[in-house]
C-alpha cells in the first residue's frame, strides 16, 4: 500500500522516504543541514526542550533537553514518524500494537537522518574511510546510530541485488 507525501510515493510498510524531493521541499541537500530548529519549523511542527523523556502531542515535539545534540536529532526524527503516520495515544494501545509503532519510528529516524541519496554521495565523496567512521565522524552521529544506518542500508542493497 503506498500513501502521497509531498509528491513522492512511500510505502508505508518500509516508510521509505530516500527521495531527494523530500528534502529539497525543506531546502536540506546535505546532512549537515539537518538541525533540529531549522527542519522542524520548515515542516510546520513545533517543538520544545524538557527535562523529560522525549514525546509527542498533536504537532508539537518535545525533546528530552538532557540528551546529547545527536541522540535530540535522533529523537526528533523518531517523533516526526509519530506525527506523519500514527494515531492512537500508545498508553492505552495494545502492546503489540504500540511495539509496532516504536519500529516503524526507529525505521523512520535511520532513513531520516541519513537518507539514502546522501548515505551514497557521502560514500563516494570519501571512499577512503569505512562508511560507519564517515557517519559518525562527518555526518556526526552517535557509532550506534551509524552502525544501526549501514547495517540498514545494507541489508536494502542486497535485497535488492539480483541473484545469479
Amino acid at each position: 500500500m503506498f500513501v502521497k507525501l509531498e509528491g513522492l510515493y512511500e510505502s508505508k510498510d518500509t516508510f521509505r522516504i530516500s527521495h531527494p524531493r523530500t528534502y529539497i521541499s525543506i531546502d536540506i541537500s546535505q546532512v549537515r543541514q539537518f538541525y533540529l530548529e531549522t527542519v522542524s519549523s520548515r515542516m510546520g511542527i513545533a517543538c520544545e526542550f524538557i527535562p523529560f523523556d522525549s514525546t509527542r502531542i498533536d504537532q508539537t515535539i518535545f525533546i528530552d533537553e538532557r540528551l546529547t545534540k545527536q541522540e535530540q536529532g535522533q529523537s526528533f526524527a523518531h517523533e516526526v514518524a509519530h506525527i506523519r503516520y500514527h494515531i492512537g495515544n500508545q498508553l492505552i494501545l495494545p502492546i503489540s500494537l504500540s511495539q509496532w509503532q516504536e519500529w516503524c519510528a526507529h525505521s523512520f529516524m535511520l532513513e531520516f537522518c541519513v537518507p539514502r541519496f546522501m548515505l551514497e554521495k557521502c560514500i563516494q565523496e570519501h571512499p577512503d574511510m569505512h562508511p560507519i567512521e564517515m557517519i559518525v565522524k562527518k555526518l556526526n552521529f552517535t557509532y550506534e546510530f551509524a552502525l544501526q544506518r549501514f547495517r540498514r542500508y545494507q541489508m536494502n542493497l542486497y535485497q535488492h541485488t539480483p541473484l545469479l
